[in-house]
């Protein structure tokens, strides 16, 4: 065999050009950080044992607005506290509100709005034949019986329960 066919060529490789960041100026790194102490045990724990989340139920008739004005929470600021969490829903469902509790004394609340979210309210597929009408009220009344623009009972956990209802009182009522 011939000396050459021997000889192994190795490919050649080119030099590859990494593509360069352009630097931004920062202001937080352009600054040395100031020396401080690290955090004691007494300001780190669990988020649950710190702060509170609670769930207000409102009127449907409630604009988000209103549960940002200080005084709506005049009843119950008591039991606020800095930090603590607030979502509010009104009886329909119709939207759905995250506050957080900035301060709070007595008579007073100052909340700030985390989330907002435009849901679609809760309506029954279809209405009763005759003068009684069957509507989702919200999640404190549930569902509820109308009859003639009054409401005769509420608080019923489905639709048919309150259909049934209302059946048997037209029935009743028909005698």
């Amino acid at each position: 065999m011939p000396a050459a066919a021997k000889k192994k060529v190795e490919p050649v490789e080119e030099p590859v050009e990494e593509p360069v960041a352009a630097e931004e100026p920062n202001p937080l790194l352009d600054k040395p950080l100031e020396k401080i102490p690290a955090i004691t045990a007494s300001r780190f724990g669990l988020a649950d044992e710190y702060r509170n989340v609670w769930r207000v139920t409102c009127d449907m008739d409630t604009k988000p607005e209103h549960a940002l004005e200080q005084g709506y929470w005049a009843h119950v600021s008591m039991n606020l506290r800095p930090g603590d969490r607030i979502v509010v829903v009104p009886d329909n469902f119709a939207w759905e509100l995250h506050l957080r509790v900035i301060g709070a004394g007595r008579l007073y609340a100052h909340v700030i709005k985390l989330e907002f979210y435009q849901l679609t309210p809760a309506t029954p597929p279809e209405k009763l034949p005759s003068i009684y009408t069957i509507g989702f009220a919200g999640a404190h009344h549930k569902w509820r019986v109308v009859r003639e623009g009054q409401p005769l009972k509420d608080g019923f956990e489905t639709e048919a329960l309150a259909r049934r209802w209302a059946a048997n009182h037209e029935a009743a009522v028909d005698r």
